[in-house]
């Protein structure tokens, strides 16, 4: 059972304005918006199209010098013409302890010019030209002595029995063994320069350097004359001639039983 309070009002509907309707939508603030005191009105939302075009235009602009790449360059100076500078040397010149006496004439003048190339990272000196060439005086002057040392024709090699040196048959018979002769006749040892020779031998050692030389230690004939020597020989001399080199201590077989 419903209660019905008789003092109560009854809201009276709302009236529309002439020319319109209740339920009629009211208007886009975007559409019909209006001014603003001081004659300002809010700009539209910006559309999509709008936006691309705006980024498109910022992305071919171009960039000012202060934002380009050669302003992030680490090294700057690095892209800088090198610029040369000439010092002079004046009177001073370097002396090497190692060179020849017949290269002396070959050194650089007094005073000679000297290119050096200076940058922001250093100062590189550009190697000066004497006119030397060590390496082929070396050259010339092994070739002189291997000459003087090494018999003129290797096929005809004989080897001295004694300490091993290697010339050719001629050789001997001209001149004996550099190393041997001379003991042999204070010995008493009469024999004929080629009696004491072999061609039963085996390797070759070239000995230019006695004093330095390893190798010749190593042969025992570091004691002996530059020359051609055989590692090894196999024919001995005459019993006679073993026993009074022995007896002085010069005796070494080389056939390398003694080593």
């Amino acid at each position: 059972m419903s209660y019905h309070n008789p003092y109560a009002q009854t809201p009276e509907p709302a009236t529309p304005a002439p020319g319109t309707s209740l339920y009629a939508p009211s208007p886009s603030p975007y559409v019909a918006a209006s001014p603003m005191p001081g004659g300002y009105a809010p700009s539209p939302a910006p559309s999509s199209s709008s936006i691309y075009n705006a980024a498109m235009q910022q992305m071919q602009t171009p960039l000012p010098v202060a934002m380009t790449p050669a302003a992030f360059d680490p090294v700057p100076h690095m892209m800088q013409p090198q610029t040369p500078m000439v010092e002079s040397l004046g009177s001073s010149h370097h002396h090497h302890d190692n060179h020849d006496d017949d290269d002396d004439d070959h050194d650089a003048a007094p005073g000679a010019a000297k290119l050096k190339t200076t940058t922001a990272t250093g100062t590189s000196a550009a190697p000066r030209s004497t006119g030397r060439s060590k390496p082929r005086s070396r050259k010339q002057k092994s070739a002189e002595v291997s000459q003087d040392i090494l018999p003129d024709d290797l096929k005809d090699l004989v080897a001295c029995m004694i300490c091993s040196l290697l010339k050719n048959a001629n050789q001997f018979e001209a001149n004996g063994c550099e190393n041997c002769s001379q003991v042999l006749e204070e010995l008493g040892i009469d024999q004929e320069n080629t009696a004491l020779t072999t061609k039963n031998f085996e390797g070759m050692v070239a000995l230019m350097k006695p004093d330095v030389s390893w190798t010749g230690r190593w042969q025992s004939i570091s004691k002996f004359q530059p020359g051609l020597y055989a590692v090894g020989v196999f024919d001995r001399p005459p019993k006679e001639v073993v026993r009074e080199l022995a007896n002085q201590g010069l005796w070494r077989a080389r056939d390398g039983r003694d080593r």
